[in-house]
């Protein structure tokens, strides 16, 4: 089997894996959901006319009675996450070549399964308030009242504490793309369309791990009086693998430079040769890379003010929040060999960026990553090459030289738009291309 069919196989089999994990923790989640409705409804068909007395301290609700209906029927953000991106990106490494590619990004998060805590411990404190106040025949505070929905609100939105999550990223062949921006933009879907089957995917990155809400709090959004963002922080333990390109996609070839005997003590095999070709080493291992760290989420809230109220008052009535996921930010230390010489020594920090940019009624992805090794750096004297083409090798004129893998800092950053979308009005196109050919 090839390195390329080897890692499809790996990757499609890790994917189908997590998916059915997850689908297994939505089944249970339902399960509970539909146990938890039936028992409502009985509570409420049994309800007596001494239930309905105006007193506070005997109508006082229970945490039970205060868990947010918005998450009925699946419309719960706290559940399954999933995004899927294409898109065009440039990476490189610190004093090399950059490349231009383009990827494919697929990013699913699921509460763990069987691990479903239904509200928090300020929650469960919120209930124990609430009981002991209707023991003691006193009314809660109203602003207590309101701290406990919010908490549960938040609790219900975001989920248990605990995720499990995978992202899986494809990227292909360099490309060569010298046209303007503005045209690129506007044809970019026809671009994605004219890339070929074979340079799709040239490698592969994998990065799993678990997540642990540590806490959220909130703060006004600009000055809007009617919306709120909620930020939340999260422990990650992740790891995963990136698959290294073959030594023939690494290739590289240059004129043998005359006159420079310092070029000669560096790669003496040159010696009565016209080209030198550069390669990276043959590796029969995936690059390893292991993660601990903190995620940041930026959840963007907007109030329901359409149930007469004022912006003041559904600003602080906080049970009426409504949440989608915004930004993510995540801060790790840890080892990736595809940086640190292709071993794992020494430390690398991590750093990466996912924002949802809206544009119109779509919206755009940005993305940033970089890896950096907090060591001394090395500075040496540059050398300078003329690059050959239209070279054989091997050859009888090439010296064939094995570079060790780099031990430099990375990044890449990048620009997607909604992958399933894109491929929806693709094949849009070429259907009614087809049939205005048919009709013809």
């Amino acid at each position: 089997m090839s390195r390329a069919n080897f890692c499809t196989s790996v990757g499609i089999s890790v994917l189908g894996l997590v998916c059915a994990t997850f689908i297994n923790a939505q089944t249970n989640t339902t399960t509970a959901s539909s146990t938890t409705q039936a028992t409502s409804t009985s509570t409420t068909s049994g309800t007596t006319s001494s239930e309905t007395t105006s007193d506070p301290a005997t109508s006082s609700n229970t945490a039970a009675d205060l868990k947010p209906t918005e998450c009925e029927g699946g419309t719960c953000s706290g559940g399954e996450l999933e995004r899927s991106v294409i898109g065009f990106e440039q990476s490189g490494a610190s004093s090399a070549k950059s490349l231009q590619k383009f990827f494919f990004d697929f990013f699913l998060s699921s509460p763990l399964p069987y691990f479903h805590p239904r509200i928090g411990k300020k929650s469960r404190d919120c209930g124990a308030d609430l009981k002991e106040a209707r023991d003691e025949n006193r009314p809660l505070m109203d602003a207590e009242e309101k701290e406990c929905r919010y908490d549960l609100k938040v609790n219900s939105l975001l989920g248990p504490p605990f995720r499990i999550f995978g992202d899986i990223r494809a990227t292909t062949v360099p490309q060569q793309i010298t046209e303007p921006v503005g045209t690129f933009v506007a044809n970019f879907a026809q671009q994605v369309s004219n890339l070929k089957v074979n340079q799709i995917a040239q490698a592969f990155e994998l990065l799993a791990g678990v997540e642990y809400r540590i806490r959220q709090w909130h703060v006004p959004l600009l000055d809007i009086a009617n919306n709120k963002q909620l930020f939340s922080m999260h422990f990650v333990l992740n790891g995963g693998f990136i698959t290294p390109i073959t030594p023939r996609d690494s290739l590289d070839v240059f004129n043998v430079p005359t006159g420079d005997p310092t070029f000669f003590t560096l790669f003496p095999t040159a010696q009565g040769k016209k080209y030198i070709a550069f390669v990276s080493p043959d590796r029969n291992r995936f690059f390893r890379q292991y993660y601990g760290g903190f995620r940041f989420k930026t959840h963007n809230g907007q109030t329901n003010t359409t149930k007469d109220k004022t912006k003041t008052e559904a600003k602080t009535d906080a049970k009426d929040l409504e949440y989608h996921t915004g930004g993510m930010m995540d801060v790790f230390y840890g080892f990736n060999e595809s940086v640190t010489g292709g071993r794992l020594h020494g430390g690398v920090l991590r750093i990466d960026g996912f924002y949802p940019l809206p544009w119109g009624s779509n919206t755009v992805y940005l993305f940033g990553t970089a890896l950096a090794k907090p060591a001394r750096s090395k500075i040496t004297s540059p050398l300078l090459l003329t690059p050959a083409s239209g070279v054989q090798v091997p050859g009888p004129d090439v010296a064939v030289v094995t570079l060790p893998t780099i031990d430099r800092d990375s990044y890449r950053v990048g620009v997607g738009v909604d992958a399933v979308k894109l491929f929806r009005g693709i094949m849009s196109k070429a259907i009614n291309k087809v049939e205005g050919s048919t009709k013809q």
